[in-house]
């Protein structure tokens, strides 16, 4: 199940995309994707009922409407840096001992299609194909088996950097604060 936040005629909509066709989730009670998020898995049932006869007022072409960030201002995002060999190979920079973790904030979001804004103070902007993990249900101290409970879906993203800032200091978010540099494409959901 792919899920996506669209536009059509200047009205934003959480939906579903299918094939040609997108649905929107607002006839369903749905405002946002995090609404989706936070009902659990009482929304995504409703979500999957809704889905087994949309009305034809809630189904929109795929091609008139304007694919948006799949969580426009997400609660939270929060990064790992060098977490494969061959990225920290291409650095010249040796694996951590311990998780680099970072953060951007919720102003870096843009969705496919929209453009990117590299700082002018920059000369060393980079870019990144990530896999992003949208995360459902909280928790702390969760167990590796239990993983599936907490995650809600994943998505694409493009992680792009500010590297001479992100370098100059120990701390990256420096290099990864500036508006508008994280695409994201559409949310997918496994069935379970």
């Amino acid at each position: 199940m792919r899920f996506v936040t669209f536009e059509h005629t200047g009205h934003r909509h959480a939906g579903i995309a299918l094939k040609d066709t997108v649905v929107s989730l607002k006839t369903a009670g749905f405002s946002d994707l995090l609404s989706v998020l936070q009902g659990g898995t009482e929304a995504f049932k409703k979500v999957e009922s809704f889905l087994a006869k949309p009305p034809a007022e809630a189904t929109f072409p795929l091609s008139s409407v304007k694919l948006c960030a799949p969580i426009p201002k997400p609660p939270k995002i929060l990064c790992m840096g060098l977490n494969y060999r061959d990225h920290a190979a291409e650095a010249k920079m040796e694996l951590p001992k311990v998780p680099i973790i970072f953060a951007k904030y919720t102003n870096t979001v843009v969705g496919p299609g929209d453009n990117i804004v590299l700082p002018k103070s920059s000369s060393k902007p980079d870019y990144e194909a990530e896999l992003g993990f949208v995360i459902g249900k909280g928790g702390r101290y969760i167990k590796a088996e239990n993983w599936r409970e907490h995650v809600f879906g994943y998505m694409n993203c493009n992680d792009v950097s500010a590297r001479d800032y992100q370098l100059a200091v120990s701390q990256w978010t420096m290099g990864q604060k500036f508006r508008h540099v994280s695409p994201h494409g559409a949310l997918a959901r496994k069935r379970r």
